[in-house]
């Protein structure tokens, strides 16, 4: 019951803020480590080269209870390497003491180090990008069944397990086995798309690894064959992404470059959703380019800095979480039924078969 009254405080919030044209934080990112265990060929985290040092537990328990307060939901806790952390299932606990439902991202090979952890999660996310081989390639021998036994650890424990696949240039083969790993453990299904790389002057551009145009619609339309609830993209999202009318390679349009006829969803970055980055810059999204300049929250306070966001001038990307909330948080029909629809499919607090 408790429970459920803090989620209809977090709805009055977000509506209060949809009608009046306002902004809360109902679901958030924090980066919470700029380290991982492997080293990903494809990476976006660019760790040596970023070098930021992680927040403390202090300093992300401010961020959290802060959050609390303006009635987020849900937080969803990535790296880096979360489970680097020693403090991780403290980090979940305090959120939790603040109502806040938790995700957390990983690749997995770290899972047995937090005893209890996994009870305390709303959800696991697992990396799993394409078969064995694809996988192994690029994160390297024996990640692929490290990545299995985590998913296999989080069903055992009753917890709701995602699967992330990266696409790239060796991902659509896999995808496959993607599937085949879902269905087996009843995973939920989402795709992402390589981040640029951002030289130091500022510039973006494109990764090595990136899938070439033909091969990213493949993947979309793989996924829009399989109309079921475990994917967590609607189809309607899919479609759109699949309409992109230029080069996937341009991974973002401001309103000067929109085609004729290009309708893109409103984005909902910065209003609804956010980015805490290592360093405590606050960002609409992780697509947010260098122009950008950001409030810190561990300088100003969450409350303060969410306050001070300034407006960001993208009119369209091709992040495929983002585009998800930007459907969701603008209420489309569609995509609001999927969502319904994955909730009540998908299995909960309960062991796996």
């Amino acid at each position: 019951m408790n429970e459920f009254f803090h989620t209809l405080i977090s709805g009055a919030k977000f509506l209060r803020a949809k009608l009046s044209g306002g902004r809360m934080p109902l679901q958030m990112h924090i980066r919470l480590i700029d380290r991982c265990n492997l080293h990903c060929k494809y990476c976006f985290g660019d760790y040596p080269v970023r070098n930021l040092p992680p927040p403390s537990t202090e300093q992300i328990f401010s961020v959290l209870d802060g959050l609390g307060r303006m009635g987020t939901k849900r937080v969803t806790l990535t790296g880096g390497e979360p489970l680097l952390r020693e403090d991780i299932h403290g980090i979940v606990l305090r959120a939790r003491k603040n109502h806040i439902e938790v995700s957390l991202t990983t690749n997995g090979a770290l899972i047995d180090r937090h005893p209890g952890l996994l009870q305390d999660l709303d959800q696991l996310t697992v990396s799993l990008d394409g078969d064995r081989a694809a996988h192994n390639a690029y994160r390297g021998e024996g990640s692929w069944e490290a990545a299995i036994h985590a998913i296999e650890t989080g069903r055992k424990s009753g917890t709701p397990v995602q699967l992330l696949c990266t696409a790239t240039r060796l991902t659509e083969p896999g995808l496959p086995a993607v599937f085949e790993i879902a269905e087996r453990y009843d995973c939920a299904v989402t795709f992402d798309l390589l981040a640029p790389l951002y030289q130091s002057g500022g510039e973006a551009a494109v990764r090595s690894e990136a899938a070439a145009d033909d091969r990213i619609q493949a993947i979309l339309d793989a996924a829009l064959s399989r109309p079921d609830p475990r994917m967590v993209f609607s189809p309607s999202v899919m479609s759109y992404l699949r309409s992109w009318p230029i080069s996937y390679q341009t991974y973002r349009l401001f309103e000067n470059q929109l085609p004729p006829g290009f309708q893109p969803i409103p984005c909902q970055a910065g209003r609804f959703f956010g980015l805490i980055e290592t360093n405590g810059d606050l960002l609409p999204c992780c697509r947010t380019g260098s122009e950008y300049a950001p409030p810190n929250v561990y300088e100003l306070g969450i409350e303060e800095a969410w306050q001070r966001m300034p407006e960001h001038h993208c009119a369209a990307c091709i992040q495929t979480g983002g585009n998800m909330y930007n459907a969701l948080f603008a209420l489309q029909p569609a995509t609001v039924l999927h969502y319904l629809l994955s909730f009540f499919r998908l299995p909960g607090k309960k062991a796996a078969d």
